[in-house]
């Protein structure tokens, strides 16, 4: 970006002076764009605002992502997941599973959860063209809903869709209730 022409000034000296701030200020800009540039390689592929419970005692998909492969642009990138929501206040067993394909990377086993929030947070780093490091962490409010973190590595390759995706099980329709689901794609 270039800036207008400098106007005439009374002396040299005060004109040294603009031009000087001009030029680090261009330089300055010129740096955050090239900073910039290197950050807006983020983006948010699915984020849903909605609420999506499960449906009966059977294991229900409360929400999916599919990820195209060209998004992923290479081996050096990450898939950041966040979800959260909340337990119906029944003694019914009630159970979440975050997919990676066809392949679980979190089951929080069947527990009683009386009430309460919950949140999972998921890293899936590529090490390599079909190795994934998963990290996946959890939270409740309620007590006998495991809080943990769980590394696993799995093998999804780039030649087909990927595919996230969070369900739920519960004993009774809305037993879970998901509240949002986001999933960012991100250089690492």
């Amino acid at each position: 970006m270039s800036l207008p022409p400098l106007p005439q000034f009374k002396n040299e000296y005060e004109g040294q002076k603009l031009r000087y701030l001009v030029q680090v200020l261009e330089t300055s800009f010129n740096d955050f764009a090239n900073i910039q540039s290197k950050f807006n390689k983020t983006s948010t592929v699915m984020t849903y605002s909605m609420t999506a419970g499960n449906i009966s005692t059977g294991e229900t998909t409360l929400f999916t992502a599919p990820i195209s492969i060209s998004t992923i642009k290479s081996t050096n990138w990450q898939i950041y997941i966040q979800t959260y929501g909340t337990f119906a206040s029944t003694i019914n067993t009630k159970e979440l599973k975050l997919y990676l394909n066809n392949v679980v990377i979190y089951d929080s086993t069947a527990v009683a959860a009386n009430g309460g929030s919950w949140n999972i947070d998921a890293v899936i780093s590529w090490n390599g063209i079909a190795l994934q490091n998963n990290m996946v962490t959890t939270n409740s409010s309620n007590p006998t809903f495991p809080s943990t973190a769980v590394y696993s590595q799995t093998t999804a390759s780039f030649s087909a869709p990927i595919i996230v995706k969070l369900t739920g099980t519960g004993g009774a329709t809305n037993d879970i209730i998901a509240k949002q689901f986001i999933v960012t794609i991100q250089p690492n």
